[in-house]
């Protein structure tokens, strides 16, 4: 699960066992894989780790809240961790905002086509019609154009057994046409 919540199964258990003093230590490998919130680790502190009772170590051995040193240090670390995490997603979000300038397709396939193993020019994957969906396709524009609403074409659809593409059901909210 990602580290960018603490709502997380495991996590929720071992602070239950913390809490109800079975347990005072929470070991973590690194402190950024317990947390890149610089808020989230304030809170687990002050609601954990703020006094002598409990204690969070790092087996890097960098984290250690058994002094004020180390809890100083800690928060230090939990701030570099959550300026990481953002600088990860700007370069992200700026790396796909180019590549779509540059008229580079994102995500999976559109509905009606696949991607082949094929390559083109710049050795992307090519574009191919999906025999399956394209006869979908034709059905729903069928539909539309004979004046039947989204809603009623996706109850058809589901009673017909035909599945959307992720195997879900079909819903009146969109189409892929």
């Amino acid at each position: 699960m990602s580290g960018s919540t603490l709502d997380r199964p495991g996590l929720r258990a071992v602070l239950r066992l913390i809490k109800r003093g079975r347990a005072n230590t929470l070991i973590v490998a690194k402190l950024d894989r317990l947390s890149r919130s610089l808020r989230d680790v304030c809170t687990l502190v002050s609601a954990y780790f703020i006094d002598e009772r409990c204690h969070l170590l790092s087996c890097c051995g960098m984290v250690n809240t058994h002094s004020a040193a180390g809890r100083m240090l800690m928060m230090n670390l939990a701030n570099y961790n959550e300026f990481e995490r953002s600088m990860i997603s700007e370069r992200t979000r700026e790396t796909l905002q180019h590549m779509k300038a540059q008229g580079i397709r994102l995500g999976p396939a559109p509905y009606g086509y696949e991607l082949s193993n094929q390559l083109d020019e710049k050795g992307r994957r090519v574009l191919v019609l999906l025999a399956s969906e394209q006869e979908i396709i034709a059905r729903l524009a069928a539909a539309q154009t004979g004046g039947v609403g989204f809603s009623e074409i996706a109850r058809q659809l589901s009673a017909e057994g035909t599945r959307a593409r992720r195997g879900g059901e079909w819903t009146g909210r969109s189409f892929p046409i």
